[in-house]
């Protein structure tokens, strides 16, 4: 990580899974960002991670304002609500209805 703005992160690499709506709501996956380091929790290509994503990988602000962090963090205010986890059957159904549209 590069800039003062990003001290406040705790390197939990949630922002970087990936994420889908389901009625109305945004629910993690249990798939991470090709880039996402496991052992670090970092990006691997941080300081160019909008040109290796193609301009998939929103900025800050721009994942907070979409509320794609998750809740609790450091970059957003205390009655802020992320994605939540997806129950078993919801993950599944997602995989089912993903597995083929490539």
């Amino acid at each position: 990580m590069c800039d003062d703005g990003e001290t406040k992160c705790r390197r939990c690499g949630l922002c970087c899974r990936y994420k889908f709506w389901l009625d109305g709501e945004l629910v993690f996956t249990d798939k991470y960002c090709q880039f996402h380091d496991k052992e670090t929790h970092t990006c691997k290509v941080y300081d160019h991670r909008h040109e290796a994503t193609r301009n998939r990988c929103l900025s800050r602000e721009e994942m907070v304002k979409q509320r794609s962090v998750p809740t609790g963090c450091p970059y957003t205010d205390e009655d802020y609500v992320g994605p939540r986890e997806p129950t078993e059957k919801e993950l599944q159904d997602y995989h089912d209805d993903t597995e083929g549209a490539t």
